[in-house]
């Protein structure tokens, strides 16, 4: 325990065990694919496997329809004979389950061990992708992957000796383009349903 708190923010001095990688028999051995699909930890099958359950958890599922019903209307939902209390519970404890896996994989995946600030602005990067997918969870890990590709990116450049200034900057311009994109998008969606709902009455 003494050790722990003289590491200020990091468990550097401390053994940290890790989630094994995994390699798939078979995919692994096939040019360029092989080392996009097998080899990487457990967590990140397992965040792709959290996409699929995720979707048949609100889509498919009596708790599901009633999680999206309280998130878009609370007092609808109310009305309707839905415990709104005991849904968002649900919802949070879910959440924080899934945040968990996350911070699992950065400290015992990602690198070895916990380092103060080593999540680094991800969180909101999290955020963006969640918006980007409109909250649909398919649609925010397509946001995602792009986001973690530009992250990707901006390490290699960094491999090859480009400012570092300039490669810090790739994963949040893309987010901010992202963004951008997203809104005027949506944006365009909503003139469009107001103009037809107009012409309509």
């Amino acid at each position: 325990m003494y050790m722990f708190l003289q590491d200020k923010g990091s468990t550097s001095s401390i053994a940290t065990k890790v989630f094994p990688s995994v390699t798939i028999p078979g995919v692994s051995s096939i040019p360029v694919l092989g080392q996009i699909l097998s080899g990487h930890n457990v967590l990140t099958y397992v965040a792709f496997l959290m996409v699929a359950v995720v979707w048949v958890l609100l889509f498919r599922t009596r708790l599901g329809a009633h999680i999206r019903a309280v998130g878009e209307n609370p007092g609808a939902a109310a009305s309707v004979g839905i415990n709104v209390v005991r849904t968002q519970n649900i919802a949070l404890l879910l959440s924080g389950f899934l945040t968990s896996l996350g911070g699992a994989f950065m400290s015992m995946g990602y690198m070895n061990g916990f380092s103060q600030n080593m999540v680094a602005g991800r969180g909101f990067v999290a955020l963006a992708a969640a918006s980007m997918g409109q909250l649909h969870p398919v649609l925010g890990m397509v946001a995602a992957l792009i986001f973690g590709a530009a992250d990707a990116f901006s390490n290699a450049m960094a491999a090859m000796r480009i400012p570092d200034e300039l490669v810090k900057l790739i994963p949040y311009a893309t987010t901010i383009v992202g963004m951008v994109v997203f809104s005027a998008a949506d944006q365009r969606r909503r003139l469009a349903r107001k103009k037809q709902a107009m012409e309509q009455s």
